[in-house]
C-alpha cells in the first residue's frame, strides 16, 4: 500500500499495487475503482463526492498531472497540464484544487469541475525562495494557504526553511506571514480540523513522528511517539475526530563481497 484516504462511508480508498481500491474499515469488501493507476498525492474532497490525485504518465507525455474523479471511480477528468504537478488538495468548499507545480516552482489552483485552466495563486511566489515541499494545505475556513519555502540556492535545513501562511481572501496582493517550523520538519504541513494549528512530520534519528504547531505562536508539541519507522501518509477522518497514518519500515539487505584475486 502506497497511500490512502478516508472514504465518506467510513472505509478507505487505498493505492494498492497500481490500483485504487475501496475497502471497508475492517478490510473486507474490496472494490477496484481505478485500474493501472500510477498515482501520487491521493486526496479526498470535503463533500465526500470527489477525490483528486497526481497521475504519472497518463495525460500529456510522460508528465505528472492532476486528475479528479468521483469517489466511485466515475467522471475521470484531467485538471492540470504541467510537467510536474504534485499533491493536489481540495478547498474546504470542494470547489477549488490547489497544487504545487514543481517544474516551475509555482503554486497553482484550478476549479474542481474543470471549467477553467489552472492559474497561479496570487502572492504564492515568495522572493528569494523556492517551494520547499510540494505539499500544501488549505485552512478549514478557506482563508489561509500553508506551504514550506526554502531560501534559494541553499540546502533545506532548520535555518532557511519557513512555513508561509498566505491569506487567500485578499485578492491580487495578499498578506503573507511566516512561522519558524520545528527544526526537524521533513514534510509540508496540514491544518488541524479546528484550523488553529498545523501538523507535519519530523524526522529524528531515522524515525518519523508528527509535530503540532499552533498558529498563535505558542509552543508546539510532538503528538505521536513511534520508536521506529517512517511516515508515508496521514489524513484526518471526515468528521475530524481521528487521524489515520500510513507508516513503513526499511529493511536493509546485507551483501557479503569477497575478494578472490589473492588466491588466484
Amino acid at each position: 500500500m502506497d497511500d490512502f484516504i478516508w472514504a465518506a462511508d467510513g472505509g478507505f480508498i487505498v493505492d494498492e499495487d497500481l490500483h485504487l481500491v475501496h475497502v471497508a474499515a475492517d478490510g473486507t469488501g474490496k472494490t477496484t475503482i481505478l485500474n493501472n493507476a500510477s498515482v501520487v498525492g491521493l486526496s479526498s474532497c470535503a463533500d465526500g463526492k470527489m477525490i483528486v490525485f497526481s497521475w504519472i504518465a497518463q495525460g500529456t507525455g510522460q508528465y505528472i498531472q492532476i486528475w479528479r474523479m468521483d469517489s466511485n471511480g466515475g467522471n475521470l477528468t484531467q485538471l492540470s497540464f504541467g510537467k510536474l504537478d504534485f499533491n493536489p488538495v481540495c478547498s474546504p468548499d470542494s470547489k477549488t484544487v490547489y497544487y504545487a507545480e514543481s517544474g516551475s516552482n509555482r503554486i497553482m489552483r484550478v476549479p474542481l469541475d474543470g471549467s477553467a485552466k489552472p492559474q497561479l495563486v496570487a502572492g504564492s511566489t515568495v522572493p528569494n525562495t523556492i517551494i520547499g515541499d510540494p505539499r500544501v494545505s488549505v485552512s478549514p475556513d478557506n482563508k489561509l494557504l500553508a506551504f514550506v519555502v526554502t531560501e534559494s540556492g541553499t540546502q533545506a535545513n532548520s535555518s532557511n526553511q519557513r512555513v508561509a501562511l498566505l491569506d487567500l481572501a485578499q485578492g491580487d496582493q495578499p498578506h503573507i506571514r511566516f512561522l519558524d517550523p520545528q527544526p526537524q520538519i521533513s514534510e509540508g504541513p496540514r491544518f488541524t480540523p479546528d484550523g488553529k494549528s498545523l501538523v507535519y512530520p519530523i524526522r529524528a534519528n531515522g524515525v518519523d513522528n508528527l509535530w503540532m504547531q499552533p498558529l498563535d505562536g505558542s509552543a508546539g508539541r510532538q503528538i505521536s511517539s513511534f520508536p521506529s519507522g517512517l511516515n508515508r501518509a496521514f489524513h484526518w477522518s471526515p468528521d475530524g475526530k481521528t487521524l489515520g497514518m500510513l507508516r513503513y519500515h526499511v529493511e536493509p539487505d546485507v551483501v557479503l563481497l569477497r575478494d578472490t584475486t589473492a588466491s588466484q
